[in-house]
């Protein structure tokens, strides 16, 4: 246990020294910003005074993009042209389009750092919100492996380039990942103790992860069933039941509160989902389809072909033409238009899944497949796939309860993705839990193979 332990430290320790490396990389050559930008003007806005709402001068971009230009130019020019960023978030408004848990947390390092500073985001992500990733994933698998098993998960968990990638860039998954990789651990020790408090706990925590990623939810809801399905007392049952999912109510309620101030309705979903669904089920097979991105053709050009002039309802592919209506108005047309596009089209949405699936487990990004990304990719998420299925089985044979509950978050997780969105980021941060279950498949198949070869040894 003590040379376990020792080599777990070496583990930390090599953490701590690629995202060292990393974070002088990026500093000094830059790194993509993606999403950041916005997320930067609506922290720069609140840490201001100017309130949760994105700047007007956000449609008006700086300078034109060196990469796929023509997509760029035409998706800002549209953005003008319905007065919304993405085609929904109005700008100079109070905006319903994300939920604030990222933009608080960016705010914080600002108001320290100064606005604008997108290397101190990347300095805190990978210097604290990455390696706390790390030592709340070794936690979580120690749960569940021991010995050479857990070396292996704790290992992956250290070296995952792509969870260290969205550790160097300002966007919600990192923040995410750490959110998400708690909430279960915390969830994990309240089924194994089955106190109050510890219900208490888990449920604030998916309750704040929230607030990065409305889907935490759905790792709530699985808490709340398996303390609904425990062997213990019905009255225990209630109790577990009531306390995780009230604390759980309690840390969305401001947000709740404040999507009915600014739309007079009561919900939970951001005015993001309709954008995202339209995204990755309604725009490849519309006239904004433009100069994309090598993934996009990759995954969505030969579809978008074959389906050419035998679509029911193309119409509804398109974006709307929105002039001056509220984000929840523009929201619900966006979703009510694309599921529309969907029932017309089952075929299409039948294999767009198995796309999607594709998209969600792919063990390297298509837009960037140099020969080493690939090799690394297939190194380690590779491994991780090649056995993660297998472990799982594995686990739950045990009839762990604790192995059905992180089982059962990260299958609604997945499925969640599969049926909606999908692509390495969404699922980075289920990459730590899958090692868990490849790790304790790696341990299930050498234990095999050490006793196949006892039983053919021949005797002295």
């Amino acid at each position: 246990m003590e040379r376990i332990s020792g080599r777990l430290k070496w583990i930390v320790g090599i953490a701590f020294a690629l995202r060292v490396a990393v974070l002088l990389y990026v500093l000094r050559a830059g790194f993509v910003t993606g999403e950041g930008r916005v997320l930067s003007d609506l922290a720069t806005n609140l840490l201001s005074g100017r309130g949760y709402m994105l700047s007007p001068e956000m449609l008006l971009p700086a300078e034109r993009a060196v990469d796929h230009a023509e997509m760029h130019d035409a998706g800002f020019e549209f953005y003008r042209r319905v007065d919304g960023f993405y085609g929904v978030l109005r700008p100079g408004r109070p905006t319903t389009f994300l939920v604030p848990g990222y933009v608080y947390f960016m705010s914080a390092v600002y108001a320290v750092a100064g606005v604008g500073s997108f290397g101190a985001v990347r300095a805190v992500q990978l210097a604290l919100v990455g390696m706390l990733s790390v030592l709340v994933g070794i936690s979580l698998a120690r749960r569940f492996l021991s010995g050479v098993p857990l070396l292996l998960a704790s290992l992956f968990m250290a070296v995952d380039p792509f969870e260290i990638y969205f550790e160097a860039i300002p966007a919600t998954q990192a923040l995410f990942s750490l959110a998400f990789l708690t909430s279960m651990l915390l969830s994990l020790r309240a089924v194994d103790r089955r106190g109050a408090g510890s219900a208490i706990l888990a449920g604030a925590a998916w309750g704040l992860t929230f607030l990065i990623r409305p889907v935490a939810l759905l790792g709530a809801g699985v808490l709340v069933i398996c303390f609904a399905l425990a062997h213990i007392p019905v009255r225990r049952r209630v109790l577990l039941v009531a306390a995780s999912s009230m604390t759980t109510a309690a840390a969305v309620l401001p947000w709740v509160l404040w999507m009915h101030a600014q739309t007079g309705q009561i919900g939970l979903s951001p005015t993001q989902g309709g954008v995202n669904l339209w995204e990755f089920n309604a725009r490849p097979f519309s006239s904004y389809y433009v100069d994309e991105q090598e993934g996009m053709q990759a995954l969505y050009g030969p579809l978008r072909s074959e389906f050419s002039g035998r679509l029911s309802r193309p119409d509804l592919a398109e974006f709307p033409e929105f002039r001056d209506e509220p984000e929840a108005f523009r929201d619900s047309v966006l979703t009510g238009r694309t599921l529309a596009f969907l029932r017309a089209n089952p075929e299409l949405f039948a294999r767009m899944l198995l796309i999607r699936f594709a998209d969600f487990v792919k063990p390297f990004s298509f837009n960037q497949a140099s020969p080493a990304r690939l090799v690394l990719g297939f190194l380690t998420w590779g491994v991780v796939l090649l056995f993660a299925a297998g472990g799982a089985l594995v686990m739950l044979r045990k009839r762990d309860p604790g192995a059905v509950l992180l089982l059962g978050t990260v299958f609604l997780y997945s499925l969640f993705h599969v049926a909606t969105v999908a692509g390495i980021p969404y699922r980075v941060a289920i990459d730590f839990p899958a090692a868990v279950f490849a790790a304790a498949g790696l341990g299930e198949m050498a234990g095999r193979i050490r006793a196949s070869r006892c039983r053919i040894r021949p005797a002295a």
